[in-house]
């Protein structure tokens, strides 16, 4: 297992560094297939993750995904909520 989703915050950074391909990875997938509940949670995943290697190019890309998959679905109110 690359890092457990458990992993506190401050020890994400000890993580292997091939963590955030393999999120990103993952995240094309789920988008491509249409997934996008669970794409907003890996780019949520994506978010903590680049913050602990501080990696903001990969921070600022992962909200913008945010973003635009919460107008894919439809009310970004009602998104939040769920």
């Amino acid at each position: 297992m690359l890092c457990p989703k458990s992993t506190p915050k401050e020890q994400l950074n000890q993580c292997h560094p091939i963590l955030v391909d393999v999120l990103r990875n993952l995240l094309s997938f789920l988008v491509k297939n249409k997934f996008y509940l669970d794409a907003v949670a890996i780019a949520d995943r994506i978010v903590v993750v680049s913050q602990a290697f501080e990696l903001e190019s990969n921070l600022c890309k992962a909200l913008a995904t945010i973003t635009v998959l919460q107008l894919t679905m439809g009310d970004v109110v009602k998104v939040r909520v769920l």
